[in-house]
């Protein structure tokens, strides 16, 4: 191309462009797949980060189809730039069952989910190897109405 050098410099080609390479491989143990681990996994069910707040019955609805989405992956991908209110993050991934319809805007959909460290449904440091499922939710009724309490007791 007229204008254009044959070679660029390595250095700046360099700069410009990143990849990261990823690969899905089996867990040790189907335990590592469950919600206190922070999977990052292909397939199965959501390991939900927050088992609470979970996506409505519309989000999961595929608006070209109308049916519901089907779930193909999640990533764990906490923030380093915002650690307060993003120390952990887990990105979820939907398309339409469709799979002819993807290229369809709605036919695809990324959920985020995100807690501050401190939190009531993990403690500040990883579970202990020993420890084989999450804490389990536990429900108060101090209060007018029942809410769920965290491992931490918090409310």
């Amino acid at each position: 191309m007229p204008g254009r050098p044959e070679h660029a410099d390595s250095e700046e080609q360099q700069d410009e462009l990143t990849y990261m390479l990823g690969y899905v491989d089996y867990p040790d143990k189907p335990t590592d797949l469950l919600r206190h681990r922070f999977p990052s996994k292909v397939g199965g069910v959501p390991a939900w980060l927050d088992p609470l707040n979970l996506p409505t019955a519309q989000q999961l609805t595929c608006s070209v189809t109308g049916q519901t989405m089907r779930f193909l992956l999640q990533v764990y991908c906490p923030v380093d730039d915002n650690p307060i209110d993003a120390f952990h993050r887990m990105i979820f991934l939907f398309i339409s069952p469709r799979g002819d319809e993807l290229h369809q805007r709605g036919a695809v959909r990324a959920l985020r989910c995100q807690l501050p460290r401190a939190n009531p449904f993990y403690g500040d440091s990883p579970a202990p190897a020993s420890q084989k499922a999450p804490q389990p939710l536990q429900v108060c009724c101090s209060r007018s109405e029942q809410h769920h309490l965290g491992p931490a007791g918090l409310c």
